[in-house]
């Protein structure tokens, strides 16, 4: 019960054949149309696209020039990665282990999609490889056994193929729609800033501060006054002139709305020291700044 090799059939070595090659690459290219749909839709969906939008016309119109050359190739590149080292396995199982056919072939997969998992850990994680790579073996790999238990010619298995990838696309563009609608694929949501997130130190150049505080409070020191100057990321205008560093006021008040890291603040410099003036919560939506231990740096 637990062997898949059909007595007969020409060029067989007891593990795969040159059929066995042509039905792996025929599945392993038949699939790919899914799975680039299913990527596509979950990266769209679950991601920032910048403003970039969907895949225009002259993408579509490529793709559907480029792949019935591209899917043949990359199915017999998946083939020597994925399906042939996963066959072999199966096969050795079934001569020491037995069981069934189908049951071995559809957990072997995993074998090399963990060994390349772990070649690619650079580029990605392995949660993220490793079901992505078996997922990409099992069909190709169940496809290799029915073709070789059922006999099929190679023109047989490629039709078939050819069928299998349209069933297999519009049930990933329903599967797709589904998700996506019923929440299991959630939307993106640009991130909200909090007064938790924003309250810290920013430091701007020439040494200016600025202050905010959990309760919306701010205060500035060294904050540049003077009328339309951008230095770094702080930007100031004021009613009045700053006094010379150093030098002492004796009842001198003046104001300054500056602009730090997308906040509003008014200022008020008294002798006593600046302070934030009353009634005004700073607000920020963007930063250039990095975050620093207790608050932020240009």
């Amino acid at each position: 019960m637990g062997r898949d090799e059909t007595p007969g059939r020409p060029g067989g070595n007891g593990y795969w054949t040159a059929a066995d090659l042509g039905a792996a690459a025929a599945m392993g290219g038949a699939q790919l149309p899914a799975a680039g749909l299913l990527w596509w839709i979950v990266a769209s969906t679950v991601q920032d696209d910048y403003g970039a939008g969907s895949v225009g016309a002259l993408g579509v119109v490529c793709v559907l020039i480029f792949a019935p050359v591209l899917l043949p190739l990359l199915g017999m590149a998946l083939t020597f990665v994925l399906t042939l080292p996963a066959v072999v396995l199966a096969r050795l199982a079934g001569r020491h282990l037995g069981g069934p056919a189908w049951l071995r072939h559809l957990l072997t997969p995993l074998a090399p999609a963990v060994l390349w998992g772990g070649v690619t850990v650079p580029l990605w994680s392995l949660t993220t490889s490793v079901p992505v790579l078996t997922a990409l073996g099992v069909l190709p790999t169940l496809w290799v056994g029915c073709a070789r238990r059922r006999a099929w010619r190679q023109w047989g298995v490629w039709w078939r193929a050819a069928a299998a990838s349209a069933v297999l696309f519009l049930a990933a563009l329903g599967g797709g729609f589904v998700a996506t609608e019923t929440g299991v694929v959630k939307p993106y949501e640009p991130p909200e800033l909090t007064t938790a997130r924003l309250a810290g130190v920013w430091h701007g150049d020439g040494g200016a501060e600025l202050r905010l505080s959990p309760d919306g409070r701010a205060t500035a020191v060294r904050l540049p006054a003077e009328p339309r100057t951008t230095t770094g990321s702080t930007t100031s205008t004021s009613s009045a002139r700053a006094p010379a560093p150093g030098s002492r006021t004796t009842g001198t008040t003046w104001a300054a709305t500056a602009s730090c890291c997308g906040s509003t603040v008014t200022a008020a410099r008294t002798p006593t020291g600046p302070s934030a003036a009353p009634g005004r919560t700073p607000s920020c939506t963007s930063c250039s700044a990095t975050r620093t231990r207790g608050g932020c740096a240009s």
